[in-house]
Formats: structure tokens, C-alpha cells, sequence
């Protein structure tokens, strides 16, 4: 997006209505993940390549907005993407996030590198595309990886709560 800005002059508001201008219709409610999130102690933030208007939709579609607290996109990142370090810091800033108490999800590997070296946990959501354009990276600032992220927290709770016996307390 910045590199268009910067290099052809595109509008970003313009060039996101347009790109975000599309059929919602295939994003079914997810129950699944409604009933994950409402389980997930904590604040909750989207953090998005894209902007508001587009993140809502989704969220509506899939049944979980009311669950996030604020949506930090691409126009409070001032138009820099992820990975890039900068807009991670202004998430945190803005948001008040301690990084060592908080985890991020992401389906791209890289990033979620900015997260780790912050002090995140992070999970890798992985789909068919993530796999492909992870091959060769280096996986080390991945603490977890799912491809069902409802599923992955459900049983992250149900680790947390196994008494702690020095088995099975999942971080």
C-alpha cells in the first residue's frame, strides 16, 4: 500500500474501498470460535493488513465482533504493513499492550516475528497458501501452530486449567 502511495499516487482510501468491495457472503458465523473467544481470558485486538470497515464485516459475518475491543489497521499503522517493527510498537503504544502478557495469531510466519522478539507468544495459523510461503523460514519465533484456531483454543484452555503437576501446563 505504501509503496502505490509513494510510487503511483494511488488514493488508499479509494484503492481499499475498491479491493474491499466484495461478496461477504461466503464467511459463515463460526460458533466454534464465538464460543473459543468467550472462553479466552483477556482483551482482545485485531491487528489487520486491511482497514476497519473490512475487518468489521468480517467479524460480523463470522458471529465474534463483540468480542474485540479495538481494530488496529492499516490506516492507524499509517499505510506500513507487517512486518514492519514500527507499527507493531504504535499497536502496543496505542493499545497499552504489555508484550509479555499478550500472543498474537497470524496466518503469515514473518509476521509473526516482530511479536515474538516484542516478548509475544505467537501461534501460526497455518492454510495451504502459509504452509507454501513458509517453506524454507526459519520457525523459531513460533511458540504454537494450528490450522483450526478455534479448536487450538479450546484446548490451550484446557491445558491452562490441569492442576499444575509440572505436566501439561501449556504456554
Amino acid at each position: 500500500m505504501l509503496g502505490m502511495m509513494t510510487l503511483h499516487g494511488v488514493d488508499p482510501k479509494h484503492y481499499l474501498d475498491y479491493v474491499h468491495d466484495i461478496d461477504y457472503s461466503p464467511v459463515a458465523p463460526n460458533p466454534e470460535l464465538d464460543a473459543s473467544l468467550r472462553a479466552l481470558p483477556g482483551r482482545k485486538l485485531i491487528f489487520t493488513a486491511g482497514d476497519v470497515p473490512h475487518a468489521q464485516r468480517v467479524l460480523e459475518r463470522l458471529g465474534v465482533a463483540h468480542h474485540f475491543e479495538a481494530i488496529f489497521d492499516i490506516v492507524a499503522g499509517e499505510y506500513w504493513p507487517k512486518p514492519h517493527k514500527q507499527i507493531y510498537e504504535k499497536l502496543v503504544l496505542k493499545h497499552g499492550v504489555d508484550p509479555t502478557r499478550a500472543c498474537m495469531a497470524d496466518d503469515i510466519v514473518v509476521n509473526l516475528k516482530p511479536a515474538c522478539d516484542m516478548g509475544m507468544r505467537t501461534v501460526w495459523i497455518r492454510t495451504d497458501e502459509s504452509v507454501q510461503r513458509a517453506e524454507g523460514l526459519d520457525l523459531g519465533h513460533i511458540h504454537h501452530q494450528t490450522d483450526d484456531l478455534a479448536t487450538w483454543l479450546v484446548e490451550w484452555l484446557a491445558e491452562r486449567k490441569k492442576p499444575e503437576t509440572g505436566e501439561g501446563r501449556g504456554s
